[in-house]
C-alpha cells in the first residue's frame, strides 16, 4: 500500500483495535491532514538516561516489537550525493565543524556504513532499481556568504536557501540524487532548534508547501549542533576533547542516510509509525547498531546505525555495516 497511513490503519483494523495519531509541530509523521504544509522530518535530542527502545504499535496492551521498514512507492535516492552549503558562515569555523562534516562526506561513499541503505529499492523513470552506494558522493560545497541570514530562521527560509543551492550547483533544476545540507553557524539558526526542540530535519519541497521555491528539492537543516550539548551528541562516543564533536556526525548521517531512503518524507521506506531508517535507532546506546565510530577512507567518526530489515535473521535490526 501507497500510503503509510493506510497501512497503519490496516495492522489497527486487523487486531481489532483503534489507534489515535497525535502531532504537533515538526514530526516524524506525513499525515494527509498536513498536506500543503511544510512537514520535516526531526531528529529528537537525546535526554540523559534515556534507551532507545524498538519500535511498536502505539496500542495499550501491546509489548515493544521490531517493525520492518515497508516501501510507501515514493522516491529513494538511488545514486546518493551531497551538496554542502555553509550559509553565513563568513568563513569562520573556530570549533572545526565545517571541516568535520567535509571530511565526513567525502568519506561515505562506498562505506560498510552506508552500504546498509542498499537492501532497498525504489522506481526511478519507470524502472525498479537498488540503492547504489558509489564512492565520492560529496558533490561539492558552497560557502554562501552573500545572501543574508539572521537568527531564528524559518522553515521557508531554509527551503529557500536550499533552492538558491540548486541555482549554484545545477542551473535551477534539483538533482534527484542530491541531498542539499544547509548549515548555519553557531549563531544564526532555525527557531524551533534554538527552542531546543530537536537536532536536525530533513524535508522535500512542493510548490503548496515552500511557496516560490523550485519543487524536487530533497534538503536537510543542519543546524549548530554543538550549540545542544550533549543533548545533540557531543560526546556521545568518544570521551573529552576526541568526542566534541561526536554529535555532528552522528546527526548529519542520521540525516543524510534517512534521505537516501525517503527523501520525500513518509513516502519512501518507513516503518508503521513513520520512522524512517535512522530514527529506530537514534541515541542507541547498547546492542546491535549502537553508536560506534566507524573508520571511512577520510577518516574516524562517530555515527548512529541504521535500520536494516535483513538483520538477525530477516527479524531487522540497528546496523553499522
Amino acid at each position: 500500500m501507497n500510503n503509510p497511513w493506510t497501512r497503519l490503519a490496516a495492522v489497527a483494523a486487523a487486531v481489532g483495535l483503534a489507534v489515535t495519531a497525535m502531532s504537533s509541530g515538526p514530526s516524524s509523521a506525513h499525515p494527509s491532514a498536513l498536506a500543503g504544509l511544510p512537514h520535516p522530518h526531526v531528529m529528537p535530542i537525546d535526554v540523559p538516561g534515556r534507551e532507545k527502545p524498538l519500535v511498536s504499535l502505539p496500542i495499550v496492551g501491546v509489548p515493544p516489537t521490531p517493525t520492518p521498514l515497508i516501501s510507501g512507492g515514493g522516491p529513494i535516492l538511488a545514486s546518493p550525493k551531497v551538496y554542502l552549503v555553509f550559509w553565513g558562515w563568513g568563513g569562520q569555523d573556530t570549533d572545526g565543524v565545517r571541516a568535520k562534516m567535509i571530511d565526513f562526506f567525502s568519506g561515505v561513499g562506498g562505506s560498510a556504513w552506508q552500504g546498509v541503505t542498499t537492501q532497498y529499492d525504489g522506481t526511478v523513470n519507470g524502472q525498479q532499481v537498488q540503492i547504489t552506494n558509489p564512492v565520492g558522493q560529496l558533490a561539492g560545497t558552497w560557502d554562501d556568504d552573500t545572501n543574508a541570514i539572521h537568527n531564528n530562521l524559518s522553515f521557508q527560509e531554509l527551503a529557500e536557501e536550499a533552492g538558491r543551492a540548486v541555482a549554484h550547483f545545477n542551473g535551477g533544476t534539483p538533482d534527484a540524487n542530491a541531498n542539499y545540507f544547509v548549515a548555519t553557524p553557531k549563531n544564526f539558526n532555525d527557531a524551533q532548534f534554538n527552542q531546543q526542540q530537536y537536532c536536525a530535519w530533513h524535508d522535500y519541497t512542493t510548490a503548496s508547501s515552500y511557496p516560490g521555491v523550485t519543487p524536487g528539492i530533497a534538503f536537510t537543516n543542519m543546524p549548530y549542533v554543538l550549540n545542544m550539548g550533549t543533548s545533540c551528541g557531543r560526546q556521545a562516543v568518544n570521551a573529552g576533547t576526541a568526542g566534541f564533536l561526536d554529535g555532528v556526525t552522528i546527526v548529519a548521517g542520521h540525516e543524510y542516510l534517512e534521505a537516501v531512503t525517503d527523501p520525500d518524507v513518509s513516502t519512501g521506506w518507513t516503518d508503521l509509525l513513520f520512522n524512517e531508517n535512522a530514527d529506530k535507532c537514534a541515541w542507541v546506546k547498547a546492542g546491535p547498531g549502537k553508536m560506534t565510530n566507524v573508520t571511512l577512507s577520510s577518516g574516524t567518526f562517530a555515527v548512529q546505525g541504521t535500520w536494516s530489515n535483513k538483520d538477525l535473521n530477516g527479524l531487522g535490526a540497528c546496523a553499522t555495516s
